[in-house]
């Protein structure tokens, strides 16, 4: 037959095809993994918490008592840009206390969350690991319900 080539079965090709198949899985895998990390994280209110932020690098917090204090932050890797979503309760007036691994530069020197009931703010970070410092580089306040 004109054209007809016939199929041959090589060992060593299937082999090569099966470690490419199972290295693309594992890849599929991974990124898996990687992309959750940009997911949202809901932390539960206590008096107290402490925020992973291998959970999700967007963590949302409700303050529902007079002062939340996060004890810390972990699980992030250098240059992990980070977002808190803070929203205040019915109530308001709520008081949110930083850890100390948080930094401050000479454009935002500290933060003051409005207040008002319902009202949430957003406050940015990039984690500098050689400091261990958690720098806010934007703070966006004032979204009301």
């Amino acid at each position: 037959m004109a054209g007809y080539k016939s199929a041959s079965f090589d060992p060593d090709e299937a082999a090569a095809a099966s470690d490419l198949a199972s290295a693309a899985s594992d890849a599929a895998s991974k990124a898996s993994v990687a992309l959750s990390a940009f997911g949202v994280q809901t932390i539960t209110p206590a008096d107290s918490v402490a925020i992973n932020w291998s959970l999700g690098h967007i963590a949302s917090l409700l303050l529902d008592r007079a002062t939340t204090t996060i004890s810390g932050f972990s699980g992030a890797v250098d240059g992990d840009r980070l977002i808190l979503r803070v929203r205040q309760d019915g109530t308001g007036s709520r008081a949110l206390v930083m850890p100390a691994s948080v930094r401050y530069g000479t454009d935002i020197t500290t933060l003051a969350l409005p207040t008002g009931a319902g009202v949430t703010s957003y406050i940015g970070f990039i984690y500098h690991s050689a400091d261990a410092k958690y720098d806010v580089v934007s703070v966006s306040r004032g979204f009301a319900p």
